[in-house]
């Protein structure tokens, strides 16, 4: 567990030092080199520009909103149509809808940068909201089966 834990707590240690410390060879376990300097450059009061941090909360709520209600609509409409109705190839276009859930969303991102760039979507709300709501649609399948059995 410790060495599960190590790089997340080298992180969070690191971000109550400065850089030159950081990049120092300075042991992390020196209590002089931690301060809250970072945190106050963030919000503003240091001599870097601040964060928009509300703005970033916001866009989060959002998005994250619109992509779980959109992938509950649509998981909800696929459900419905996968227990209510027989057609041909069913079995076939379920397991292909649970396969997209095998391939890392690492390897998907240089496409997706490169259709979102084409298409005018970098760096919009709609284009995180399509993206989730991609990720998020097969999970809703399985969830329904789970609740429906």
């Amino acid at each position: 567990m410790a060495i599960i834990c190590l790089p997340g707590l080298w992180v969070v240690l690191n971000a109550f030092r400065s850089n030159v410390a950081i990049l120092s060879n300075q042991s992390p376990l020196v209590g002089a080199s931690y301060t809250l300097d970072n945190f106050k450059s963030m919000f503003g009061y240091g001599q870097m520009a601040p964060l928009p941090i509300s703005q970033y909360f916001v866009n989060s709520r959002i998005i994250s909103c619109v992509s779980t209600v959109a992938a509950l609509a649509v998981g909800v409409l696929g459900r419905y149509a996968f227990a209510r109705f027989e057609f041909r190839h069913k079995q076939v276009m379920f397991v292909a809808l649970m396969l997209t859930r095998a391939i890392p969303g690492i390897a998907l991102s240089p496409p997706i940068f490169i259709l979102w760039a084409w298409t005018g979507l970098l760096d919009t709300r709609i284009g995180v909201i399509l993206v989730c709501l991609a990720m998020n649609v097969p999970f809703n399948r399985m969830a329904h089966r789970r609740l429906l059995s």
